[in-house]
C-alpha cells in the first residue's frame, strides 16, 4: 500500500500528458521534415495520420482499460491479479496491433482512393503505409507497456522513453532526409524509417526498463487462460465506453480531411499543419481522463480494502 501513497490525479495526469506530447511530437517532427520533400508529402501524411490516428485510439482505449483494472487490484494489495491484467494488457496490445498492422499493410494501396486521393499524393500515401504500417505492432505493444508503468506510478519513466525516442528521431530525420555524413536523400521513406526506429528503440527502453526495474513480472500459470477471461468483461466495460467519444471526433477527423482533399493538396496540408497544434490541447484533456480513471481505481479498491480488514 505504501508504494501508493503519492498517487494523485496531477501526479499521473502530468507526466502522461507530456509522455502523449512527447510521442505526438515525432507526429510534429514528420510533418516539418516532410514540409522539407514537398506539400503533396504533407498531405499525403495528414491523411496517413488521421487513419493511424483511429488505430491508435483503439488501441489506446483497449490499454487503458486493462490498466484500470490493474490499478484496482495493485491499490487492492493484490499483486497476482494485477500480474495478470498486465500480462492481458500486452498480450491484447500486441494481437490487435498485429491485426492493425496487417490491414494497413494490405490496404496500403486503397486506403487512400478511398479517401479521395490521387495522382502523386496517393502514391506518396502508399509508400509511406508500406513502411509505417507494419510497424504499427510496435506502437501498439509500446502503448501496453506505457499504460503497464504509468498504473505503477512511474509515468515519468514514460515521459523520458518518449524524449529519447524523440531525440531519435530527430537523428535520423537529419541523416535519411537531409543526408548527413554523406548518405543519400531519402525522402518520404527517410521519414518513415526515422519514425519506425524511434518506436522501435521507444519500446526496447520501456520494456527493459519493466522488467528489470519496475519489477513486473508476466507469469504464466496453468490457469492464465481461465484468469484472462475473467477479466474481458471488466475491461471491456471501461474500454468499450471510453472508446466511443475518441472514435466519434476521429472518424469525423477523417470527414474533414476527405472535404479538404476534395479541395487541393494545399487544404489537407494546411490542416496537417493546423491539426498538430489541435493535438496539443486533446492530449491535456485525454490525460486529465486517464489520471482520474488510475487515481479512482486507487482510491475505491484501498478504500474496499480498509472496509474488508476492518470488517474481519
Amino acid at each position: 500500500m505504501k508504494q501508493n501513497r503519492g498517487l494523485t490525479v496531477w501526479t499521473t495526469a502530468i507526466p502522461l500528458y507530456l509522455e502523449l506530447l512527447a510521442v505526438s511530437s515525432i507526429s510534429l517532427m514528420d510533418v516539418f521534415f516532410m514540409s522539407l520533400v514537398s506539400d503533396k508529402a504533407v498531405a499525403a501524411l495528414g491523411v496517413c495520420t488521421q487513419v493511424l490516428m483511429i488505430f491508435t485510439l483503439l488501441i489506446r482505449t483497449l490499454t487503458g482499460g486493462a490498466g484500470a483494472v490493474a490499478a484496482q487490484h495493485l491499490g487492492a494489495g493484490n499483486s497476482d491479479k494485477a500480474s495478470t491484467a498486465f500480462i492481458y494488457t500486452l498480450m491484447m496490445a500486441a494481437g490487435c496491433g498485429a491485426v492493425f498492422a496487417l490491414l494497413l499493410f494490405l490496404l496500403r494501396d486503397h486506403i487512400g482512393e478511398w479517401l479521395g486521393l490521387s495522382g502523386e499524393t496517393l502514391e506518396i500515401t502508399y509508400r509511406y503505409l508500406a513502411i509505417i504500417g507494419p510497424a504499427f505492432l510496435l506502437l501498439a505493444i509500446r502503448s501496453g507497456y506505457s499504460a503497464i508503468i504509468s498504473v505503477k506510478g512511474k509515468a515519468s519513466v514514460n515521459l523520458y522513453c518518449s524524449l529519447i525516442a524523440n531525440l531519435v528521431n530527430i537523428i535520423f530525420n537529419c541523416i535519411f532526409v537531409l543526408g548527413w555524413f554523406g548518405l543519400p536523400k531519402l525522402g518520404v521513406e527517410g521519414v518513415a524509417w526515422a519514425t519506425v526506429i524511434a518506436y522501435g528503440v521507444q519500446l526496447f527502453l520501456l520494456s527493459w526498463i519493466s522488467h528489470r526495474y519496475l519489477d513486473i513480472q508476466l507469469i504464466f500459470s496453468r490457469d492464465i487462460f481461465r484468469r484472462l477471461r475473467e477479466l474481458t468483461r471488466p475491461i471491456m466495460g471501461i474500454a468499450i465506453p471510453n472508446s466511443g467519444d475518441l472514435l466519434s471526433h476521429s472518424i469525423y477527423q477523417v470527414a474533414i480531411v476527405m472535404v479538404a482533399i476534395r479541395i487541393g493538396d494545399e487544404a489537407v496540408a494546411s490542416h496537417t499543419y493546423l491539426r498538430q497544434i489541435i493535438v496539443v490541447v486533446m492530449l491535456w484533456a485525454y490525460s486529465i481522463g486517464q489520471g482520474q480513471a488510475i487515481w479512482t481505481a486507487h482510491l475505491l479498491t484501498r478504500h474496499l480494502y480498509r472496509s474488508v480488514m476492518i470488517g474481519g
